[in-house]
């Protein structure tokens, strides 16, 4: 049998023919009525795609979805990125697309690609970029750098792409960006790149959401931001690594204080990755004694000092959640609407039943609230208590509490967790209560640790 070969570009022009002739109204009709559209691997073959090329060939300035608000492209083969064309109107405003490795010959022509993209899209505001490499493929940031540079009037960037010293650049330029967000552990400490960076404009930042691997790298970034106090709205710090001295978060909140303005800022977020092997072995008694952690109280005192703060996580930092905490920052924030406090361990939360109450008397303007329970010992109050004016402006909606029961049986918990759970709704009767034991993690043996080591 002969083998039957596809003159692809008869096809698409028939393709093209027949959605121009014969489907245009009933197209039409769709396609002004789709506001987001994800296109993913596999979705757009090469008949499609010379189709679409073909079609936009003879309607470049008529895209087929001319009322489209969100693409999201995840097809990263380079040869359907000029069909981005056929779906980018004058309506788009986030363009969420997945890159991969490029050759550096189609560096100009894709850049002029996406220029065109930007002429096409007057309105878009906001990139994220992603990659099916988990980021880390060499040149990685230079690529960003260039789609970045085709847009230089966004307001907001996202990736999850290490960034390299153009990249920085590139973000820093840019005379509109108030929000910035890289979600990505880099491999290499801010410190490799440090000395070929200039300070840092960002001249219209306002959020800033940084990934780094280390937590000193989180001080070196704020220090290389143009001298000066901004007007920061929202500051989110993930760390790869939860180690620290304390010296080094001493000197975070100093480039914190350096850079934040304390009447702006109303969102802050600082927290550590997960750290498996800490969890599986804090209760071994052969472990090498280690630093005794800080309270919170002392080392997250500089806090207090943005008194608009609305919302705040802290999370899984090698210090001990303690009730003063909880006192010095109610006293601070009378605005706070979401607070989440999290120990790395079990065991490093000792907070107490008080701190709900003094939480639930002051924070009238809280809605969520997630917070590790240390200790159950104080008291509750008594049935007949009768709420104040106060109590009932409270519009705490949402209450998760965390809590560790490594003994008695399975019944014997589930009592406790009742009883527990009814403690916290007599605090917070108009709220949705959530408890949750945390995980007895297994203790291992030193074999156990060793192989771990190897893998």
């Amino acid at each position: 049998m002969p083998e039957i070969k596809t003159d692809y570009a008869c096809v698409s022009q028939n393709i093209a023919q027949i959605i121009d002739r014969r489907y245009k109204s009933r197209v039409s009709y769709y396609a002004d009525r789709i506001r987001g559209i994800r296109v993913r691997s596999g979705d757009i073959d090469k008949t499609l795609g010379r189709a679409l090329a073909t079609w936009l060939s003879k309607h470049s300035d008529a895209p087929l979805l001319p009322n489209l608000n969100y693409l999201h492209w995840e097809d990263s083969t380079l040869a359907l990125y000029p069909c981005l064309r056929a779906f980018s109107g004058p309506r788009l405003t986030t363009l969420k697309l997945t890159v991969e490795p490029w050759p550096e010959e189609y560096e100009t022509h894709l850049f002029q690609l996406f220029s065109s993209l930007r002429e096409a899209c007057p309105l878009l505001t906001a990139i994220e970029v992603e990659d099916d490499n988990d980021g880390m493929f060499e040149g990685s940031g230079q690529q960003l750098s260039l789609i970045l540079s085709a847009f230089p009037s966004i307001t907001r960037a996202g990736f999850w792409i290490e960034p390299s010293s153009d990249t920085m650049l590139a973000l820093a330029t840019m005379p509109n960006l108030h929000t910035v967000i890289n979600r990505l552990y880099p491999t290499e400490d801010l410190g490799c790149i440090e000395p070929i960076l200039p300070s840092l404009q960002f001249p219209a930042l306002q959020v800033l959401r940084w990934s780094v691997a280390k937590f000193k790298d989180a001080t070196v970034f704020l220090s290389r931001l143009q001298p000066g106090v901004r007007d920061l709205q929202g500051l989110a710090i993930r760390c790869d690594s939860g180690n620290f001295d304390p010296s080094e978060i001493t000197s975070f909140f100093d480039a914190v204080r350096a850079t934040c303005s304390p009447h702006t800022l109303t969102s802050f977020l600082l927290e550590a990755a997960d750290d498996p092997r800490d969890r599986l072995t804090y209760r071994q008694p052969y472990r090498e004694a280690t630093r005794t952690p800080g309270l919170a109280s002392s080392l997250l005192r500089p806090l207090r000092r943005f008194d608009r703060m609305e919302e705040c996580r802290i999370a899984k930092l090698p210090m001990v959640l303690d009730n003063q905490l909880i006192e010095d920052l109610t006293n601070a924030w009378p605005f706070i609407q979401r607070l989440e406090l999290l120990a790395r361990l079990p065991g490093e939360s000792k907070i107490t039943l008080a701190a709900l109450h003094t939480i639930a008397a002051r924070c009238h303007h809280l809605e969520h609230l997630e917070v590790e329970i240390g200790s159950w010992s104080d008291n509750v109050p008594d049935p007949s208590y009768r709420f104040t004016r106060s109590d009932k402006r409270n519009k705490t909606r949402i209450v998760e509490i965390h809590y560790n029961n490594f003994d008695g049986l399975n019944a014997e918990r589930e009592g406790r967790h009742v009883v527990w759970t009814q403690m916290v709704q007599s605090i917070f009767p108009h709220a949705d209560i959530k408890l949750s034991c945390l995980p007895h993690w297994p203790v291992r043996n030193v074999s156990e640790e060793i192989l771990m080591d190897l893998v």
